[in-house]
């Protein structure tokens, strides 16, 4: 490729439940992704952002969170895994969409 740059978006779906569980997505670890070529990215690395956060609402859901990706590595995207690191609630129901990647 002769691109300098990658992005790709990413939003996670909540639905807390009952128990309402919030994602303390500020803890950087909470949620992993895996890129193209097995480097783990997570809140904190270097051209990671989240857009928004409405899985912080004290309520019932749904809501999501977007996450953006941008980065001078290339072949970081498209993102290929996820970890989701919760409290074991089993009311949490979540799921994700993955965005296109764009290479500029």
């Amino acid at each position: 490729l002769h691109s300098s740059f990658a992005s790709q978006k990413i939003t996670y779906k909540c639905n807390p439940g009952l128990n309402s569980f919030r994602m303390n997505i500020s803890e950087h670890r909470t949620i992993q992704f895996m890129g193209d070529n097995q480097k783990k990215i997570f809140n904190g690395h270097k051209g990671f952002s989240i857009n928004s956060d409405g899985c912080l609402l004290n309520d019932s859901g749904p809501h999501k969170i977007e996450f953006e990706v941008i980065t001078d590595e290339v072949d970081l995207l498209p993102l290929r895994d996820l970890a989701v690191f919760n409290n074991g609630n089993d009311t949490h129901e979540f799921g994700f969409s993955v965005g296109q990647v764009c290479f500029y």
